[in-house]
């Protein structure tokens, strides 16, 4: 168990408005930062806990990874109110002096619209008005070629009005807010149907088992 525990780097972007970045931009500047300021990289993080309150469900810890390098370290995503970043640090600092961790990383990150708290998280476009198969995504996985192959799915499904009242949709409120927490709405999802698949892959296995021991039992009897 550490007993002392030191802030070797910090760094924090200058703050304002950014439309040119999104919330991930904006924490991986300062992590960035924070890592240059210490001279360490992300090879020598331990654990790395990311406060976000306006995209709380949007894993922004594991976002922030993939931007500035994911080691297979544990990542922890918080939110606070206006201790969210403090929670984050705090997090980090436990962590260490539990002796889980020599070394971690503590991010906090917000960007609001013009209400402040009151208002909800921006994102800028870039002025990007088409698709392009590089970025965040495309640093994880190859995605050159998919929008050409999903196009014929589109078409075969849905009429140009269809796709045109969706895309109307999802650039309403309530669109925006959908495409914010489907992330964890999927996790959470998943942590719901666990149970229940669980208890399916019992059931199955002890109709296998029955089966396999019905056949063991009549061949020997032969």
């Amino acid at each position: 168990m550490a007993d002392n525990v030191w802030i070797l780097g910090i760094h924090m972007t200058k703050f304002g408005k950014h439309p040119d970045k999104d919330t991930v931009d904006l924490a991986s500047e300062a992590a960035l930062g924070a890592l240059k300021d210490a001279g360490v990289s992300m090879k020598d993080m331990g654990v790395l806990a990311a406060g976000n309150l306006m995209a709380a469900s949007a894993g922004v810890g594991q976002m922030l990874q993939k931007q500035i390098g994911q080691t297979g370290i544990p990542v922890y995503n918080v939110a606070n109110a206006c201790a969210t970043g403090a929670t984050a640090l705090r997090t980090v600092l436990l962590t260490i002096k539990a002796g889980e961790a020599d070394m971690g990383l503590a991010v906090g990150v917000e960007q609001m619209g013009k209400g402040g708290l009151l208002g909800v998280g921006g994102k800028g476009d870039r002025g990007r008005k088409v698709y392009e198969p590089k970025g965040r995504c495309g640093s994880v996985m190859s995605v050159e070629g998919l929008l050409d192959d999903m196009i014929p799915v589109y078409q075969k499904h849905l009429s140009k009005s269809d796709v045109e009242a969706m895309i109307g949709f999802y650039s309403t409120p309530t669109g925006q807010k959908i495409l914010r927490e489907m992330p964890g709405m999927t996790r959470d999802g998943m942590q719901a149907m666990q149970p229940r698949l669980r208890q399916m892959m019992d059931d199955a296995n002890a109709k296998i088992e029955k089966m396999v021991k019905e056949q063991i039992e009549k061949k020997d009897k032969n």
